[in-house]
């Protein structure tokens, strides 16, 4: 009960009129909306203090430029490569490498951001993680009840799914086999003699490396067809399927696997396709000209061995893992 304020009439507490004098009842606002619209007010302010705060970084240079400052590694590595490529290929091409990695780290930055560090250290790490695998076991569908005490037994079904533990461990054979067949290329008796390379300039008693070999024939064809190669390309290319393999072998996962695989067939290609060419470009020059035979020596062979066996290695490994 009530009373109205202007005549004193007992009202009841659901009047919002007075009956007696027409005086309209002031009316109390509700606990729950005040604490409602306090909470609104609160989480507006936050969510404009938070805008505010991101607002400097939705200039696509300056989140370019955020993005190389959270991921060091990876601008260190891009930065090696430019190096590299200076040094062993050329000018020219660095510069348009180094061109190239600016406007596609751009491009990465603006469109997906992914912290390339934070995926880079997980590729090297070792982890044992769990994977569910669907297992589904099969029933056995013709079973014998037996009714004691007018009581049937309710079988109990096995889980459908069950979890098998995976571990994916580093290939270090493959790692050992990688660095082999890299350090071969400088090891002295490639070939079993030095009759190619005398017909290519090399007047050396001794039998060159492959590395040599290689640096020599490519100043041959630059002195004779005017060609401007640099030398230590030859280099890089016996270096990059081993290289590749070595990545790949260090990186517990099937992206490491198949990182290794593809580095074993370039090495493949490398090696024994560049062997077979050679002796059939020379099997079909001796019909016009004197040339010299190309037979492998003990370093050759080592290397040729090394490259097939880390081609069955990691062919194994990654179907092994699957």
């Amino acid at each position: 009960m009530k009373y109205c304020p202007n005549c004193g009439f007992k009202l009841a507490s659901d009047y919002k009129v007075c009956p007696q004098c027409g005086y309209h009842l002031p009316q109390k606002k509700s606990a729950t909306a005040a604490v409602t619209k306090e909470i609104k007010s609160q989480h507006l302010s936050r969510v404009q203090a938070h805008q505010h705060q991101q607002a400097p970084l939705t200039s696509p240079l300056l989140q370019y430029l955020n993005w190389l400052k959270h991921n060091l590694i990876t601008v260190s590595l891009v930065v090696l490569l430019v190096i590299l490529t200076y040094i062993y290929v050329g000018k020219i091409i660095s510069v348009v490498v180094a061109i190239g990695m600016i406007i596609w780290g751009y491009i990465f930055a603006n469109h997906q951001a992914a912290p390339l560090d934070a995926k880079l250290k997980l590729m090297f790490r070792h982890v044992e993680h769990e994977e569910e695998t669907k297992v589904q076991r099969v029933l056995n569908t013709k079973t014998n009840t037996k009714v004691r005490d007018a009581t049937i037994p309710v079988p109990v079904q096995p889980p459908k799914y069950q979890t098998v533990k995976t571990t994916s461990r580093r290939s270090w054979i493959v790692s050992f086999l990688a660095i082999i067949t890299w350090s071969t290329s400088y090891w002295p008796g490639f070939f079993a003699d030095n009759s190619l390379g005398v017909a290519i300039g090399w007047n050396s008693p001794t039998v060159p490396s492959l590395s040599q070999m290689i640096r020599q024939a490519i100043m041959y064809l630059n002195f004779n067809f005017h060609l401007q190669i640099n030398p230590s390309l030859g280099l890089w290319l016996l270096a990059l399927g081993p290289v590749i393999v070595l990545l790949g072998s260090l990186m517990p996962s099937r992206f490491g696997r198949k990182l290794a695989v593809r580095g074993a067939i370039v090495s493949v290609i490398v090696y024994l396709g560049g062997l077979a060419i050679l002796k059939m470009a020379l099997s079909w020059g001796s019909r016009y000209l004197q040339l010299p035979t190309v037979n492998l020596g003990s370093s050759g062979y080592v290397a040729i061995f090394c490259v097939i066996l880390m081609l069955i290695l990691t062919i194994i490994a990654k179907y092994r893992q699957r």
